[in-house]
Order: C-alpha cells, then structure tokens, then sequence
C-alpha cells in the first residue's frame, strides 16, 4: 500500500480489510485501483471498535451543518432521525443558519448524501471524530433509501439518465463509463438497492450484465 495513511490487513487469500481516514479517502484509492484494471467486490463500511475495561466502545463525531435557514428544519429532523444530539444552533447574517451536532460514527454512514438532498447542494458539512463511547446497541442505523447500480458495462446514454431520474437520483453524466454493479445514483422513496440499465440506446438493453429492474433488499 503506498498510501501511508491507509492500512491493509490480509484476512484471506482473497479479502482484505481497509483502515483509512474516512469514506473519502478510501474512497479515492478504490477508485484508483479500479483504474488500474483491479477487479473487487466491497463491503459495506464500518467504524472502528474499542474495547476499554473489557468494554466495547465505538466512535463519536461532532458534525457542524451550514446550510440555508429555509432548509435547516428538514435538516435537523433528519440528524433527530439518526440519533444525534443537538449542541448549538446559531443564525448567520447571510440567511444561513448553522447547527453542531454528536452522534455515533456508525449512524453518519451514508448521511452527508441525504443531508446535501434536504439541506440544498450548497450545504457544508464538517465531521471529526469527539471520543469514544460505550457501545448502545439501541442506535441502529436507519437506511431510508438505497442505491442505484448499473446492469452492465458500457457508456450512460441519455435513456439511461431518463431511467435514473424516475427512480432517483444521478451520480453520473452523459457518457460516464460504467461496470458491473457501479453506483450510478441514489435511489428515492424506495428501501433496498435496485439494478437499472443505464446504457441502453433508444431501444435495446445495452450491453449485458445484471438484470435491471431486479431489487436488492
């Protein structure tokens, strides 16, 4: 690994473990393995545990939201929602209002995506780890909404984007090229991630791969 900052752990033949500072910063080096022609299934995220006194621990963040005064009530009923307790709440000069919150690790997991949604694109999020806490098996992550992954490899079409906008959100542009199993949006009103066809043509199914329309619960 010569990223210094990550760690890799050899759990078998085939499986690694991945410590690093963040989704973002794993993020960037999955990406660029991807680039270099590895092939690799992911797991989904997780905190790192302690255990003190014979006592598992898990991390706390502190997360301080900026975002337009008009959207700061979804916002705080989202943060509510996960388990986050609410330590300042400020207003600014400039129509924004800014709020400071302490939750879990585990429960930010997947949240900046859906605080950007009901807080506007504009919305800033700073995250940092506070200290670490006695485990609450109470706190359960409450996932509202899935992804949207591509069917097969090939380009995103503009009837790909079509498909993506009745069922959510788009991560991807015109032409983007896809693989297997790619994240390409986020999917709304819906639990479970869902396999749609982003590079058909005006007719057709593109190239082969996953059957689209086909829910992962």
């Amino acid at each position: 690994v010569r990223n210094l900052a990550m760690d890799l752990e050899i759990k078998g033949p085939d499986e690694f473990q991945v410590t690093g500072r963040g989704l973002l910063h794993r993020g960037v080096w999955f990406e660029e393995m991807r680039r270099q022609g590895f092939e690799m299934e992911l797991s989904k995220p997780t905190v790192l545990f302690k255990t003190v006194d014979g006592v598992k621990h898990e991390p706390w963040d502190i997360v301080t939201i900026r975002c337009e005064s008009d959207n700061s009530d979804e916002v705080s009923g989202l943060m509510f929602n996960n388990h986050a307790e609410q330590r300042a709440a400020a207003e600014l000069d400039d129509g924004w209002s800014e709020t400071e919150w302490v939750l879990p690790g585990r429960c930010m997991i997947g949240l900046a995506g859906q605080i950007k949604s009901v807080g506007g694109a504009t919305a800033e999020i700073m995250q940092e780890t506070l200290d670490y806490r006695p485990f609450d098996s109470s706190f359960t992550i409450r996932r509202e909404q899935g992804s949207l992954l591509s069917s097969g490899e090939g380009e995103v079409s503009s009837d790909g984007l079509n498909t993506i906008a009745k069922h959510g959100v788009s991560f991807v542009t015109d032409k983007t090229k896809t693989y297997v199993d790619m994240i390409v949006g986020r999917r709304e009103s819906a639990v479970g991630d869902m396999i749609v066809n982003v590079t058909k043509p005006s007719s057709g199914w593109g190239s082969g791969g996953r059957t689209p329309g086909y829910q992962i619960h």
